[in-house]
């Protein structure tokens, strides 16, 4: 389907498995109202989900996508990138879940930008991320999972609300981690594998990340 015809149609539900699509998949501002199921699929373009509206689920489990991948200002009931490898940067800004976001052993290579993002749980247990990582603003309803994921550049979380567990456990944080003005409402878990090499706060959190972190640098500074 060309992207011009596809703005103009409202889908009942995909299922193409474990094929390979050669150009851009555009579906930016469509609705679809069953499941899309892309599982095992190789993306050598780019992807185009922006302002999609999905009423059912999304699953991209164990894909290669070889371009952007974006997802901006969609609105999703579920997102499942398990074991998927993205080369590119990841776009989910601004993306509203109904239910979970799942990159449990995914690997993005370049950027994953989840700025203002609302979502029930956020799992990303052994996820590689080798960009910079962005929650800023972000709102997670539920726990929050980077338990052994690693971070190899920044990892921003300045100003997210996390309603249940934030847990790190035997992550590889390689830079910093920035969660001033942050708000963590369960147990925070900061006992790491590795690093971060300096966690940035507010002056509200300081007693409550250094009991979870005492062995690391603390910068406090403004929200």
């Amino acid at each position: 389907m060309k992207a011009e015809e596809a703005r103009e149609k409202i889908l009942k539900g995909v299922r193409y498995l474990s094929g390979t699509i050669k150009g851009d998949l555009v579906l930016k501002g469509v609705t679809i109202e069953g499941d899309l199921n892309l599982d095992g699929t190789i993306f050598k373009g780019n992807v185009d989900f922006r302002s999609v509206t999905l009423k059912g689920n999304l699953s991209l489990k164990r894909a290669i996508c070889k371009g952007n991948v974006d997802f901006g200002g969609a609105t999703v009931r579920y997102l499942d990138f398990k074991k998927t490898n993205f080369k590119d940067s990841l776009n989910l800004r601004e993306v509203t879940l109904e239910g979970d976001l799942n990159l449990e052993g995914a690997t993005i290579e370049g950027d994953t930008d989840l700025t203002k993002a609302t979502m029930n749980y956020l799992n990303s247990a052994g996820a590689t991320f080798k960009g910079d990582v962005s929650l800023v603003d972000a709102t997670i309803k539920n726990h929050l999972i980077l338990a052994t994921a690693t971070s190899k550049k920044d990892m921003h979380l300045r100003r997210t609300t996390v309603k249940g567990t934030a847990d790190f456990r035997e992550a590889i944080l390689k830079s910093d981690l920035d969660i001033a003005g942050g708000i963590f409402e369960g147990y925070v878990f900061l006992s790491t594998k590795e690093g971060p090499k300096a966690i940035y706060v507010s002056s509200e959190m300081v007693e409550q990340i250094h009991w979870a972190a005492p062995n690391v640098p603390l910068l406090v500074i403004e929200k």
